[in-house]
């Protein structure tokens, strides 16, 4: 019951900005996505996959940023910010190779998106985000997870989280393997206001 209350009230924007800002995923998305942007040059192009009500765009002033997300209720709230450079499209993570087929990105972000698809649909949007980055771009991304060494009780709260696709920290690094190469991996299950495990990472086309 906990369970289908909280998937009911996480369709309304309001609800889903709430939560993020209360268990502090927002502010933990925030430094990784400004820690990614301050380790490179240049960055002009950004796609943010699954980027809910493009509360990132907020973090990045003057790049031309494009978000896609499968939530309209999400992508009206984005809208509605008025923000300038920014192109939100409603749209399935999986399809981003024929939505975005002409274009390349500096960097693109998977924010907390892997866990919630299939296993099969992960290849292919790992496969299709290795097709949309630049020579010299960067997958930067967080995704849910459990590992070694993580306390009990963030091990119960992380089996909580809506996703049915939550990987071992070893079972994403081999799955973001097969398609790119890893600069950066980090697992850890403190930066929420709760006990929380979480893995991020960067990573590149693979020859690059």
């Amino acid at each position: 019951m906990i369970r289908l209350v909280r998937d009911i009230l996480l369709r309304h924007a309001f609800f889903y900005d709430s939560l993020q800002y209360l268990l502090g995923s927002y502010s933990y998305r925030k430094k990784v996505v400004l820690s990614a942007l301050a380790a490179r040059e240049g960055v002009q192009t950004v796609l943010d996959i699954g980027c809910g009500t493009a509360e990132t765009a907020t973090w990045l002033p003057g790049n031309k940023y494009m978000g896609i997300d499968i939530s309209p209720a999400y992508i009206k709230k984005g809208r509605e910010r008025g923000l300038k450079e920014v192109t939100l499209i409603i749209g399935e993570a999986q399809n981003i190779d024929s939505i975005f087929s002409n274009q390349k990105f500096d960097i693109i972000f998977l924010l907390g998106v892997l866990h919630h698809l299939p296993f099969d649909d992960c290849k292919t949007v790992l496969a299709n985000v290795s097709h949309l980055l630049n020579d010299y771009g960067v997958l930067v991304g967080i995704e849910t997870a459990t590992f070694d060494g993580q306390s009990s009780m963030s091990r119960y709260l992380t089996n909580l989280d809506r996703g049915r696709n939550i990987l071992t920290g070893s079972g994403w690094a081999r799955l973001l393997e097969e398609e790119l190469s890893i600069s950066e991996f980090r697992c850890d299950d403190s930066s929420l206001t709760i006990p929380f495990g979480m893995v991020s990472y960067s990573c590149r086309k693979k020859g690059t």
